[in-house]
């Protein structure tokens, strides 16, 4: 047993333990009609037995994107049993066994609805995992902690923030952006509430949707949701996409996606930060969107400071919180 913070995005699920981090999509297919040679070449096919005696085959992240059944949720609640079988896939694939403690998080806009209820649900979560078909380990969540999303990560930290003065953290996820304005009083940080610190429901995925209409113009057709992943990382890599024997570039249609979509985030931002946008010294950007969209994002903010690891950032805040590092 040890310690693990756990970041369940609407994208991706990225952990973290002390001196390792991880991350798989965050995407779960019901339906596990798989073959012998799809299960060995797509991870990961999870059979789970519930605490309350409840089984079920669930294909999760490679696995699942790769599926013609695919549907990932972007509704602010996630669907309990999905959010719940990836935290513990997430433990298991970290190394988990038997009773363990976690931090996990939630955005900041759906924090004081949601914190007590999910608090609630995972305490005691319990269930046996059997991961591509590899050893059974039974999993159990001992003590949980549930954090505000991005604000958990000034906290950690601190230390290496003005002593006096504000400081704005613009954390650009797939489905949400966190924008936290941050009042630092004697090394402390104190987060000013709404509409200076508040989540808006833009990101990642306004790209990915200007990518699947770019190829339904130029090829014809939909973009099929299990083939989907595969062409929205060539298109971010600027490489061409073949169907049918024919190539086809979408690398202008999502170059400009990009600074459309970071423009949007930006303006939405400052909007919410009104005139205290004037007073902001630094400001601190994390989450894979950081990376997304580089300087089309942070050109628009006081002296931009992208964190190490900007992915891991909050798993990593959710660990050091936890394990009682701050």
């Amino acid at each position: 047993m040890f310690p693990i913070g756990i970041d369940i995005g609407y994208e991706t699920t990225k952990y973290a333990i002390q001196d390792s981090t991880g991350l798989f999509p965050a995407a779960v297919v019901p339906n596990t009609d798989d073959d012998p040679l799809f299960r060995s070449s797509r991870q990961y096919h999870v059979l789970i037995k519930w605490s309350d005696g409840r089984i079920v085959e669930r294909l999760v992240g490679d696995a699942a994107l790769r599926h013609p059944e695919i549907v990932q949720t972007r509704n602010q609640v996630k669907p309990a049993e999905d959010h719940d079988l990836l935290l513990l896939l997430a433990a298991y694939l970290a190394g988990e066994e038997g009773p363990f403690d976690v931090g996990v998080g939630l955005p900041l806009g759906y924090y004081r609805a949601q914190e007590v209820g999910l608090a609630a649900r995972l305490r005691g979560l319990s269930a046996t995992l059997t991961v591509d078909q590899g050893d059974s380990r039974r999993l159990q969540v001992r003590h949980v902690e549930v954090y505000p999303q991005g604000a958990i990560v000034l906290l950690s930290m601190a230390s290496d923030l003005p002593r006096n003065g504000w400081v704005l953290l613009v954390d650009p996820g797939s489905n949400t952006t966190e924008h936290i304005l941050c009042e630092m009083v004697d090394g402390v940080p104190n987060p000013v509430k709404k509409p200076f610190s508040d989540s808006i429901e833009d990101g990642s995925f306004k790209v990915y949707q200007a990518i699947a209409g770019a190829w339904s113009a130029k090829v014809g057709i939909p973009l099929p949701p299990d083939r989907a992943v595969d062409v929205y990382k060539k298109a971010l890599a600027g490489e061409a996409v073949t169907y049918a024997s024919r190539s086809y570039d979408l690398s202008p249609e999502t170059e400009a996606a990009k600074k459309d979509v970071a423009n949007l985030i930006a303006r939405r931002v400052l909007a919410a930060l009104g005139n205290r946008a004037g007073w902001v010294e630094t400001t601190i950007l994390i989450g894979g969107g950081t990376l997304l969209y580089g300087t089309n994002l942070t050109q628009h903010f006081v002296a931009p400071r992208i964190v190490e690891s900007p992915v891991f950032a909050n798993a990593a805040a959710y660990l050091a919180v936890l394990a009682g590092g701050l």
